[in-house]
């Protein structure tokens, strides 16, 4: 195509109404009257001519855009088949939203949805941020309750995929002679004993010992974690059903 589409480009394509068959007809009227040798007629057929350059030039454009969104879908898939996560697809929503825009046909009501509909997102999206530290602090309180408050090291805490990955992560690999990164152990996220754990729900096998309340904007209402301490005997050979912690 000869240039990038731009959104200014995207905005004015929707507000153009196309007529099937009309440029056809009207290049064969063009076409006849300026074998006559008419220069306002020539002119004319040139236009006509350049019209048609510029439909085929905005169906490479939606092509190529097209294309990119297909990319941007299908190689997460392949390279990441095994921690697949929404925020990866995050990269298609540019062109998406480019042949969106240009495939509608704006009015007051159309440009009023898309404005309220960009909005909701919008706050949707401040909140679950929100949500997200909040719990993301709570769950470093805990962490620091056990290691400050309680004296307990790291070797005895599952903390979460961030808190073991920095602390445990090598020390797991190390006797076990582990060397792939998606091989956590059993227990799961480089756990070498998890004595204690910071959870967002309760755990069999375990009692809680702290509660640590944070306050979410999603439904607006106070959630909490719990800080939870085996009462059996560790286990080595099956992963515990638990809540997750990579994410709240």
């Amino acid at each position: 195509y000869d240039r990038p589409v731009r959104m200014l480009d995207a905005h004015g394509r929707a507000r153009r109404v196309v007529r099937p068959g009309g440029n056809q007809q009207l290049r064969r009227r063009v076409d006849t009257q300026a074998r006559g040798g008419d220069p306002l007629v020539e002119a004319l057929a040139h236009g006509v001519q350049g019209d048609a350059n510029e439909s085929r030039s905005e169906i490479a454009q939606d092509l190529f855009l097209l294309a990119w969104t297909g990319i941007v879908l299908l190689t997460p898939y392949y390279l990441l088949s095994y921690n697949m996560f929404d925020r990866y697809l995050l990269p298609a929503i540019p062109p998406l939203a480019i042949l969106a825009v240009a495939h509608t046909r704006w009015t007051h009501r159309s440009s009023a949805i898309a404005s309220a509909s960009c909005l909701a997102v919008l706050v949707f999206s401040v909140a679950c941020l929100q949500n997200y530290m909040a719990w993301n602090h709570a769950r470093w309180q805990g962490i620091e309750y056990l290691r400050a408050d309680l004296a307990h090291p790291p070797a005895v805490i599952d903390g979460g995929y961030e808190f073991n990955g920095v602390h445990t992560s090598a020390a797991f690999r190390r006797p076990e002679r582990r060397g792939g990164f998606y091989d956590q152990g059993p227990l799961g996220f480089w756990v070498l004993d998890d004595r204690y754990a910071v959870t967002m729900g309760p755990r069999r096998g375990f009692k809680p010992i702290k509660r640590i309340p944070y306050f979410s904007w999603l439904g607006l209402r106070e959630r909490h974690l719990l800080v939870i301490e085996r009462k059996q005997a560790p286990r080595r050979r099956s992963r515990p059903k638990r809540a997750p912690l990579d994410h709240p």
